[in-house]
């Protein structure tokens, strides 16, 4: 049995949209309010009784099943961007600032050239391509953030339920959720090919998407690694190891 405190509120215009799904506690200020819709359900104590133990044949239904459910949440419109929910149907940060804040912190005096992470070169190349995403049509929404199968369980009705929300934030989608996928989970082929069939997004089409993942997961990475070099100088040198194969992935 599983058994969670949870203070979530749903739109009562999206439950419909959201069946299936099993809401869990947010951080304190994350209770997640559908911007624009005045009708409220505040869920509280659930108790589900399952299973986190998959076979490699249910692995794959899972994977499927939470393509769909990660699609129905990126379709909830947020307003603002960010992981801090401001209580007031606001997501607290802003896209454009915190891309702008990455472009101009690669310049001469970038700490990330004196800690060898970057070169000169590097850094204009890398420039160049954030500078390039403002031209893209990107499309925001409700994010789960680790949608994985250690947050997943079945019941014996064969219900699939997806747990913890305590990464949920406002991002891009689908490119956030599916980055996360690719760093967290690392999914064979066909694994990915459930996830993304249940979302609806065909071969092709992540293929197309591929270069934005790759510049979108670099933005994050160096991002966090400046994060890191000011709040937490424990984890800079996981958070390097993590910016440079992100750079990797764009040579």
């Amino acid at each position: 049995a599983f058994d969670f405190a949870a203070r979530a509120f749903i739109a009562i215009d999206k439950v419909t949209q959201l069946q299936g799904l099993f809401i869990t506690k947010f951080r304190a200020s994350h209770s997640l309010i559908i911007p624009y819709f005045s009708l409220i359900l505040e869920c509280d104590v659930y108790k589900l009784d399952g299973s986190s133990s998959f076979s490699d044949e249910k692995k794959i239904k899972v994977w499927k099943k939470l393509g769909e459910y990660t699609k129905k949440i990126n379709s909830i419109t947020v307003t603002g961007w960010g992981e801090n929910f401001t209580g007031d149907g606001f997501f607290d940060g802003s896209w454009d600032k915190h891309l702008q804040y990455n472009i101009d912190s690669l310049n001469n005096n970038d700490i990330l050239l004196s800690m060898g992470v970057l070169n000169q070169q590097l850094s204009k190349e890398i420039k160049q391509l954030f500078q390039s995403l403002p031209e893209k049509k990107f499309t925001f929404g409700l994010c789960h953030s680790d949608i994985a199968l250690r947050n997943a369980i079945i019941n014996s009705s064969g219900e699939i339920y997806l747990l913890d929300w305590g990464t949920a934030r406002a991002e891009i989608v689908p490119h956030y959720e599916l980055n996360e996928i690719l760093l967290a989970s690392k999914p064979s082929a066909k694994t990915l090919k459930a996830f993304l069939d249940g979302y609806g997004i065909s071969q092709e089409q992540f293929k197309q998407m591929e270069p934005d993942l790759k510049v979108l997961n670099l933005l994050n990475e160096i991002d966090t690694l400046r994060w890191a070099i000011d709040k937490r100088p424990k984890a800079i040198e996981e958070y390097v190891i993590r910016a440079r194969d992100a750079i990797a992935q764009i040579q």
